[in-house]
């Protein structure tokens, strides 16, 4: 009876670890999706010729998109401290302290551009958003001397 209950702590044992493995995963692919969305948006933004009060509800919700992210690297990683404390006690190790520096660094990093895409949302001006203009000068609009017309 003993072995069988042993075999179940060490199975519970290994699927943590799994569980680990997996949230570790989610984990890094956050800021690649922060990135995407980001930048996916801003290609559009550039590329958009509508209204301005568009690209600037696109540039809010690229805002809204990287302080969610926020939320679940915050959340990811808080699951996975509980998983990585399970882990250590069933070793019998005491965990060591974590300082969470990617993920503050990764949270820093989606807080500036919510910030940039914020405020260039809200408080930019309308030029900000427009397409230059290019003017095509009087020699480049007239017909060559030399060609011919079809009739």
């Amino acid at each position: 009876m003993q072995q069988a209950s042993e075999e179940t702590k060490l199975a519970i044992f290994n699927q943590w670890c799994e569980d680990f493995r997996a949230l570790q995963n989610v984990f890094w692919r956050v800021p690649f999706f922060a990135m995407t969305i980001t930048g996916g948006l801003g290609a559009a933004i550039l590329a958009f010729d509508g209204p301005i009060e568009v690209k600037r509800y696109l540039l809010f919700f690229v805002a809204v998109c990287n302080i969610s992210f926020i939320f679940i690297a915050w959340r990811v990683r808080q699951v996975m401290e509980a998983l990585l404390i399970k882990i250590f006690a069933f070793e019998g190790k005491s965990k060591p302290k974590s300082h969470f520096f990617v993920l503050t660094f990764f949270c820093v990093l989606f807080l500036l551009v919510s910030a940039f895409s914020a405020y260039t949302s809200i408080w930019a001006e309308d030029t900000w958003f427009a397409k230059p203009q290019t003017v095509q000068s009087d020699s480049a609009q007239e017909e060559p001397a030399n060609s011919t017309s079809r009739i």
